[in-house]
This record gives C-alpha cells, structure tokens and sequence, in this order.
C-alpha cells in the first residue's frame, strides 16, 4: 500500500527530532525518579537518542547549529541573523536538511 501523501524533508525531521525530544525526556525522568517506563519504551528511547546524537555529532557544526536552533529547540523569527545573512542561511538550512537526511540514510 502507498502512501498518498507526500512528506517534506523539513517535515522529516521535524517529526524525527520531536520523537527525539520525546525520548530524551523519557530517559531523563526516568532517570530521576519522577516517572517509571516500562523496559521495552526506555530501550526504544535510548536507541533513539543514541543514534540522533550520532547523527548530530557526525553533521558539520554550520549544519548542526541550523537544525539543533530551528528543528529541536524549535526557535521561531529571525534567531539566525546573529550568524548568518538571510540569503546565506536559506543556502545553509537546506544544506543542513539534506545533510542531516544524508547522515539517517547511513
């Protein structure tokens, strides 16, 4: 069966580092007591963490800034003109997505 719709490279992502974030906060609490996960769902959120900050580690730092600011913490309006010019951080966002999906594929 095939799926009718399509799903942008940013939408990807956007959903991998959401379930990114999801797991890291799992491991988090249960590491601090606050609340139990049952085995199976803490070996999916380590397996998750793990190799998302595999991924990140492995991304050049330019390609890494873009999606850790825009994609996992989520920043909104203009955060990167501290860094980069608005036509160079388009060329650098899509950079970065096609990048970061380069680095899932392996």
């Amino acid at each position: 069966m095939k799926c009718s719709k399509h799903v942008s490279d940013p939408e990807l992502i956007r959903a991998l580092t959401k379930s990114y974030s999801r797991s890291k906060r799992k491991l988090e609490e249960d590491i601090a007591g606050t609340y139990r996960y049952r085995a199976e769902e803490l070996e999916h959120s380590l397996y998750i963490v793990k190799h998302m900050e595999a991924i990140l580690r492995s991304m050049d730092e330019k390609d890494k800034l873009i999606i850790q600011k825009e994609v996992i913490e989520g920043r909104k309006g203009k955060w990167y003109e501290e860094f980069y010019t608005s036509s160079t951080y388009y060329r650098r966002r899509k950079a970065a997505y096609r990048a970061f999906l380069e680095e899932l594929g392996q």
